[in-house]
């Protein structure tokens, strides 16, 4: 049986249970500036996001959506909502996922508004960094420490706006943290409040965690890292439903999600793959490798960039959310409480959160996946689907067929062209037409003898 560490001992994963030894030299100097330099990168970096009241980016208006609903029924003495019925056609979740950072941020509502959300990313972001610190001490200082934050999944999580993401690998990183340091009680918790933040990510994350304890631990170890891993799966349970039931898994096909899932695993699974492999690569005898993994990692930024759409997330830093839609929603052509489907571009779903700010319900969540781009082979394909989701309107923005290239727009011009609904296809009436976009009316079902 190993010998239990002492008190405050740090065990490590994959390595032996000692600290480096501390070099001194110009080397080592350079990695502490380096170091430096990074960290107040990030100060700036988080400082220009928490400047706007919305932060818009590729994934952020999500939170925002959500954090409003949970904390419009919370303070309103409803409780914590369960359902969400303005989105998805009213079968959306409060809370498919990011239950501790919407919650935290709907209670600070009161007194910041939208920017509750925008400091739930903020804190998320610093509580990622500070549990890989506490979880790897090894990697701390000089190099390693500018490595980690140069990397670029962990810049890209705080750019795009992936809140629940980033509470949910820091609880699992604060989880190998309590783990390494032999309490796996808490280590268990920890591990399951971040697969209960973020199921669909978090979880499995978790489990490939458990595995490589488990191929490098002693037999010793093992059944306490299985009655730890049994536990976080109890915890996380109720999330795993959630996501079960959210609409978008029904509104995606098996392929479809297997493919997202597996690339969404592979981005994130970098931000704890990183200070692993430099923990790995201290064993090796030359100094040299620690620069050259900085200047490797530095560089895969704006190499990776495009594949994240990191072009629109930097561009956030300055963006202020677009109004084109507030003087139709201020409009008597408004109609609050019916079903809109909006099809645009570049807004970061913006105009999705304003139309359900002022009553709207929208078709779909805010998923890529769930907002259905796509081109359809005939018109009555097209009705079947505008029935299902029981769309009243279509807002249609001219900038989405430039992008997107969709035949949708073209569908619902001709639909209004044939005058009239069908039993297999809806009728379709333009209500409103300006330069940025063109609004329909939608009947689902004919009137007798139409």
């Amino acid at each position: 049986m190993p010998r239990p560490p002492a008190a405050g001992e740090v065990t490590t994963i994959g390595v032996e249970p000692r600290a480096p030894a501390r070099a001194s030299g110009p080397l080592e100097s350079a990695g502490d500036a380096a170091a430096v330099a990074m960290g107040a990168l990030w100060l700036v970096l988080l400082a220009l996001i928490l400047r706007p009241r919305i932060f818009v980016s590729n994934d952020s208006v999500s939170n925002y959506v959500h954090v409003w609903w949970i904390a419009e029924r919370l303070w309103h003495g409803h409780g914590l909502p369960i359902r969400f019925p303005a989105l998805a056609s009213g079968r959306a979740l409060a809370y498919p996922y990011g239950f501790v950072p919407w919650t935290f941020a709907a209670l600070l509502w009161p007194l910041l508004g939208d920017r509750a959300t925008t400091l739930m990313l903020v804190v998320g972001a610093v509580a990622m960094l500070g549990s890989t610190f506490f979880a790897f001490p090894e990697v701390r200082r000089g190099w390693r420490a500018a490595t980690v934050l140069a990397n670029p999944l962990a810049v890209a999580a705080i750019v795009l706006g992936q809140g629940p993401f980033l509470w949910g690998v820091s609880f699992l990183l604060l989880a190998v943290a309590a783990w390494r340091r032999r309490r796996p009680g808490l280590a268990a918790v920890l591990a399951g409040i971040g697969a209960l933040t973020h199921a669909a990510v978090v979880l499995p994350l978790l489990l490939m965690l458990c595995a490589l304890g488990w191929v490098l631990s002693d037999g010793d170890d093992r059944p306490a890292l299985v009655r730890a891993a049994a536990v976080a799966c109890l915890i996380a349970a109720p999330g795993v439903v959630a996501v079960a039931a959210s609409p978008v898994m029904a509104q995606t096909d098996t392929p479809t999600k297997v493919v997202e899932l597996a690339g969404t695993l592979a981005e994130r699974l970098v931000v704890i793959a990183v200070p692993l492999l430099l923990i790995a690569m201290g064993r090796l005898r030359s100094r040299a490798w620690a620069p050259a993994a900085f200047v490797v990692i530095l560089l895969a930024n704006p190499v990776l960039g495009p594949y994240f759409g990191m072009h629109y997330g930097w561009l956030a830093l300055r963006r202020t959310p677009n109004t084109a839609l507030v003087p139709f929603i201020r409009s008597s052509e408004f109609v609050p409480g019916a079903t809109y489907r909006i099809l645009r571009a570049a807004d970061g779903k913006i105009g999705m959160y304003q139309l359900v700010r002022n009553g709207a319900v929208i078709d779909s969540e805010l998923f890529p996946e769930s907002i259905h781009r796509k081109s359809y082979r005939t018109a009555e394909e097209y009705s079947t689907f505008l029935r299902d989701r029981r769309v009243d309107y279509v807002l249609a923005f001219h900038n989405y067929d430039e992008f997107w290239h969709t035949n949708e727009h073209a569908l619902l011009e001709r639909l209004a062209s044939a005058n009239g609904c069908t039993p297999t296809t809806v009728g379709v009436v333009l209500i409103h037409r300006d330069a940025r976009f063109d609004g329909y009316r939608i009947a689902r079902r004919c009137a007798p003898g139409g």
